[in-house]
């Protein structure tokens, strides 16, 4: 353990070599709180054993102590939810799990894989199988194992400060504990605490509520105001109308449909659409336009009274409320933040049918109706242009390319179809657009900002992949700046943070070798199994030395060196990198290695470039 104000250090050791099971349940009594990753699904369930258990704790031989603490720590990892109930913990926690949603299995994230991600200089794994029976040496290994873990953890606290110091003032403000709420549970339990009292129905009563639906008549989910003048949208409009649905799932399954050259596909995550892959410029004769719907799934609620039936007149009540009251505060104001994960909280738990928000129909309402409102616009503004092109369709808006001098067109028509929905517009002037599709691209501003979505993202949220960050660099520079893709790469360690890709006004930080770094870790399932990694290498006297690897590996690309192979289950084996390239293992980083293989990075680059020029497929990383 650290001390985090004094940063003093820890440690606890119950084994044959010491035993410091007396000083460690004191301790234990001293604790003003905890920080922790994954605290709430086990450390803290392995903690309470031990805080209630005191006297067999300590009084019984080391051995059987021990042997308590591994049969527990099976039961609780074996646990589907072994969490302990907040009203019966004895210490107050953070949970950074928790706080970043990584319990939910589209943005699981391993500490060891937030090492790679904060560049720390040691990603070290456990020595030894859970389980083991360790000498006094590899006790000690096992406890500077932990010490990295815990130096990890805070070096993420410290970078989640603003999000620790987000929920403390909204626990404050909302009399709610949201101290390891993640963001969709706090607009949702802000949500509810406001219909509670517009009701006048207690929180605990009002949760159990729902509305169940055995058929939906689609039909009733598209406003009067849908019209289309296109053949097309009008087939569209009148398949929906006689569609009678038992469930959500599959409701827009090949529903799709060609306008202008470009298809239009229909789903429950909204409407979709991509022009060609390619570079798409502003000059003297055409602009690159962006339009978007403001708030455009909570003010579709608002407007068409859009509701979960069991909450009634409140919730378009409440939600009307929270949108004009978001509108008066500004967004450096952490009520802002909180007005809109509640506004937006709700939508996506219209299907879930553990949330008081669950109503099928009224998630059916807001996305197709919503889809139908978007492909009206498009329409709408197609058809009084005389030469336009759409380039990408995405849930709530779209962007185009058209003559400049139709720009006055353009605004009229919006305003008319504002008065006619009642839902407000936003633009957004490109001077150039760099798109491998419709989730993957690059858009510069005409003020000089910078938006990179998807593949092009420079620097992601943790949970997300961020290997050989230096392409994505490169790539960036190659289309905004035509500066050659194997200048970045090949100056990178010299270079300083980039200012020509700067964002809102922040460079873009140069991390050095971090940037070329790329992460390999073992996952489970398969017919082959979880597997193991291995590391061959000929030294100097030509002889093959094979050394085994842990279960997650940060290396990269290099002229020298060897290659990392997986091992499975049934003895076969497979190169974590295909072709001939090298790999140098970095898991204990050298900050002044340069044996790199910039050809290999450079090529990385191409694949990128190709694919946004129609000439290949883009790889992902």
């Amino acid at each position: 353990a650290i001390n985090l104000e004094s940063g003093e250090r820890k440690e606890f050791v119950i084994h044959e070599s010491r035993d410091d099971r007396m000083q460690y349940l004191q301790w234990l009594n001293t604790l003003p709180r905890l920080i922790t990753f994954n605290g709430i699904g086990y450390d803290y369930p392995l903690i309470h054993r031990i805080m209630t258990n005191k006297s067999y704790i300590a009084s019984r031989s080391i051995k059987d102590v021990t042997k308590r603490l591994c049969r527990w720590s099976d039961e609780i990892i074996k646990t589907e939810f072994a969490a302990i109930p907040e009203w019966k913990s004895l210490l107050f926690q953070y949970d950074l799990f928790r706080i970043y949603h990584f319990h939910n299995k589209n943005r699981s994230t391993s500490l060891k894989r937030l090492e790679f991600y904060m560049r720390l200089k040691d990603i070290r794994d456990l020595p030894y199988s859970p389980g083991s029976i360790l000498n006094k040496e590899e006790a000690e290994n096992a406890m500077q194992y932990c010490y990295v873990d815990t130096e990890a953890t805070l070096q993420f606290w410290n970078l989640s400060l603003d999000k620790i110091e987000f929920r403390r003032n909204l626990s404050n403000e909302y009399g709610l504990n949201l101290t390891n709420a993640d963001d969709v549970k706090i607009g949702s339990e802000l949500f509810t605490k406001f219909l509670s009292e517009d009701m006048n129905i207690p929180v605990r009563d009002l949760k159990q509520m729902r509305t169940y639906r055995r058929k939906i008549e689609v039909k009733n989910c598209i406003p009067d105001i849908v019209k289309f003048n296109a053949p097309q949208f009008s087939s569209l409009l009148m398949e929906l109308k006689t569609k009678i649905i038992t469930e959500t799932k599959g409701v827009f399954k090949n529903l799709f449909r060609m306008y202008k050259g470009v298809r239009l596909d229909y789903g429950q995550g909204g409407l979709h659409s991509a022009s060609k892959e390619g570079i798409y410029e502003e000059n003297d004769i055409y602009g690159l336009l962006d339009q978007d719907f403001s708030s455009f799934y909570p003010n579709l609620a608002i407007n068409f009274d859009y509701r979960p039936e069991h909450l009634g007149k409140s919730f378009g009540k409440i939600y009307k409320w929270m949108y004009e009251e978001r509108q008066k505060i500004s967004k450096a104001n952490p009520k802002n933040g909180a007005l809109k994960l509640a506004m937006n909280g709700s939508f996506g738990k219209g299907n879930d049918i553990n949330s008081v928000f669950f109503d099928p129909l009224f998630l059916l309402k807001i996305t197709i109706s919503g889809q139908l409102i978007l492909t009206m616009l498009i329409e709408q503004i197609c058809d009084v242009l005389s030469d336009v092109e759409i380039i990408q369709i995405n849930t709530d808006g779209f962007t185009i390319k058209y003559l400049k001098n139709e720009r006055n067109t353009i605004e009229s028509k919006c305003r008319d179809f504002e008065k006619l929905t009642n839902l407000k517009l936003e633009y957004a002037d490109y001077s150039k657009f760099i798109m491998r599709d419709v989730n993957n691209y690059i858009a510069v501003y005409t003020n000089g900002d910078i938006k990179y979505k998807g593949a092009f993202e420079i620097d992601k949220e943790p949970h997300k992949d961020h290997s050989q960050r230096v392409v994505r660099i490169a790539v960036a520079r190659y289309f905004i700046h035509n500066v050659p893709v194997q200048e970045t790469i090949i100056n990178h360690l010299k270079a300083v943070d980039y200012t020509d890709l700067s964002i809102k006004g922040i460079p873009v930080k140069n991390y050095g070798i971090y940037d070329f770094c790329k992460l390999v870790r073992s996952r489970g399932g398969g017919k082959k199994g979880k597997g193991s990694f291995v590391f061959e290498e000929y030294n100097n006297n030509g002889i093959l030395v094979i050394t085994k690897l842990q279960s997650l590996n940060r290396y990269i690309i290099s002229k020298k060196g060897g290659n990392i192979l997986k091992i499975y289950n049934d003895g076969s084996k497979s190169n974590v990198e295909a072709g001939s390239c090298k790999m140098t293992v970095l898991n204990k980083m050298d900050e002044n290695h340069t044996d790199i293989d910039y050809q290999y990075y450079i090529s990385e680059c191409n694949k990128i470039i190709n694919a946004v020029k129609g000439n290949g497929q883009l790889t992902l990383f």
